[in-house]
């Protein structure tokens, strides 16, 4: 098998040291969490990291792979105008998923013109600082349909299982921005709604159920989850992988879930 890894990760900038500060207390669960999943990222052993970030440029009816030489991570509206980290393409694995993609009709559209955005770059500040510097495949999900999410997932499957590299997938995802009257987008019950189903359908193991989900809940709980789970849930499909909720909390009022998928 050549998919080594996956795993669910939020990506608040709050978890920065420098952005988030005295706050990071509030968010030990995550943070615990990730150090953990930081370890299993390391003992697979990854020649790349396949990072599903729903913050890249997002094209209407194309899903979009960043190719660049060297890839420049942007957190200026942060503050952060430099990061110690280096991140290099795999261009093997991105022409070979350009390929198989364009054979199977499914939309792509390859973009270098674009700096790292904060929903990759947080994730690998966490569990990449290891493997620096470190191969990377940042792709970002459209505005077509679940199934086209699910679709694309499972054509990358397809590469991956064919691949000579050993890839590990992040799926950065925040659910719900409205869980309380703090939040970022406002208060609705729909937000707990949202992150309660979610969760459910993680935990009964039924990623299917990600193509069907409610679009008007998903709306309501302002989140920018789901396209990324979809994403996920096709690169899983039909593989023996088991997920495992490793933290979840909501202190800032956004729903931060932190995941490992143990892969037989």
């Amino acid at each position: 098998m050549s998919l080594v890894f996956a795993s669910i990760v939020p990506h608040s900038p709050v978890l920065l040291p420098s952005v988030g500060k005295e706050h990071l207390k509030k968010l030990k669960k995550t943070i615990t969490a990730l150090h953990r999943l930081e370890q299993e990222l390391v003992a697979s052993k990854p020649d790349v990291l396949l990072v599903i970030s729903p913050h890249g440029r997002i094209n209407p009816d194309h899903f979009t792979l960043e190719v660049r030489d060297r890839y420049v991570p942007d957190l200026k509206e942060f503050g952060i105008l430099e990061m110690p980290m280096q991140f290099r393409s795999d261009m093997r694995l991105t022409s070979a998923i350009k390929e198989h993609l364009e054979d199977c009709c499914v939309p792509l559209m390859l973009r270098s013109d674009s700096d790292l955005d904060y929903g990759t770059v947080v994730p690998l500040t966490y569990l990449a600082t290891k493997l620096n510097p470190v191969a990377i495949v940042p792709i970002a999900p459209s505005l077509l349909s679940p199934k086209a999410h699910f679709e694309f997932g499972q054509a990358l499957q397809d590469v991956l299982m064919h691949s000579d590299r050993r890839v590990a997938v992040i799926c950065s995802a925040d659910l719900s921005h409205r869980l309380t009257r703090s939040s970022p987008a406002g208060y609705s019950p729909y937000g707990r709604k949202f992150d309660e189903k979610v969760l459910a359908i993680l935990q009964e193991k039924k990623p299917s159920a990600l193509v069907t989900f409610e679009p008007q809940l998903a709306e309501k709980a302002a989140q920018c989850a789901l396209p990324s789970l979809t994403i996920l849930a096709g690169i899983l499909d039909s593989l023996d992988a088991a997920p495992e909720i490793l933290s979840y909390e909501s202190p800032f009022g956004i729903g931060s879930l932190t995941a490992h998928y143990l892969l037989s």
